[in-house]
């Protein structure tokens, strides 16, 4: 379960995800900077998608994510 997407000062893309009912935030690869803009940008906004289970994945070198 993601919480939350950021960017940190350096730019680099965090998720904020519930485990064992804790919240743990991890830099995940920079292939999903643009995504993580995208997210903060529609949150800024007042659109939010999260909370919501997600899958990231990497298939044939390419990056995907999955909002489910």
């Amino acid at each position: 379960m993601v919480l939350s997407v950021g960017i940190d000062k350096s730019g680099a893309p965090l998720v904020t995800i519930e485990e064992n009912k804790k919240a743990n935030c991890y830099k995940i690869p920079d292939q999903y900077t643009d995504w993580a803009i995208t997210l903060v940008g529609m949150a800024n906004s007042g659109i939010k998608i999260l909370p919501k289970e997600v899958v990231f994945s990497l298939v044939n070198g390419k990056y995907y994510v999955d909002i489910l």
